[in-house]
């Protein structure tokens, strides 16, 4: 008796096709498991604590600086969730880099302009080094977020995070 016969089985009893056919299946099997099963933290596992972070909001005027009071909430203006609430805001004169006659390059203050430096209080979660507030939105340190308020809108860039 051949190891494969005329018609393809092994043994005169399984196809080879029912080989391949069967290998791929528990590949694939192995794959979905692999892919949803990986171990990462589960979310409520995840403990929520109090973090602060600095948002940068550079060169607006004075209008602007006004409509930031201590309290208002921070919301992501993608999708509107609140991402803290301001418990600081410190105002400095805005600066740029200017070139002299003589070739140099020095900060100067930019008239009627001002950088806007918030402090926001969140609730967030922390996961294999990531912050999120509400569990979704991710907070970076050096990223640039659209963001509101119920006041104003405007871009903003997260200097600082204290854990």
């Amino acid at each position: 008796m051949k190891f494969i016969d005329k018609e393809g089985r092994i043994g005169g009893k399984i196809s080879v096709i029912d080989i391949i056919v069967i290998i791929i299946c528990i590949v694939v099997v192995f794959a979905v498991f692999a892919k949803f099963h990986q171990g990462h933290t589960d979310a409520s596992d995840m403990e929520s604590k109090k973090i602060t972070y600095t948002v940068e909001i550079q060169s607006i005027r004075q209008s602007s600086v006004d409509s930031f009071k201590t309290g208002d909430w921070l919301y992501l203006d993608s999708n509107g969730d609140a991402i803290g609430q301001i418990t600081a805001c410190d105002v400095k004169p805005a600066e740029t880099a200017f070139s002299t006659d003589d070739g140099r390059w020095v900060n100067g203050a930019v008239e009627g302009k001002y950088d806007l430096y918030l402090t926001v209080k969140a609730d967030a979660t922390e996961n294999d080094g990531h912050v999120y507030v509400n569990r979704i939105d991710e907070l970076n340190v050096n990223s640039d977020i659209k963001m509101c308020t119920k006041y104003v809108e405007f871009t903003g860039t997260i200097t600082e995070l204290n854990r």
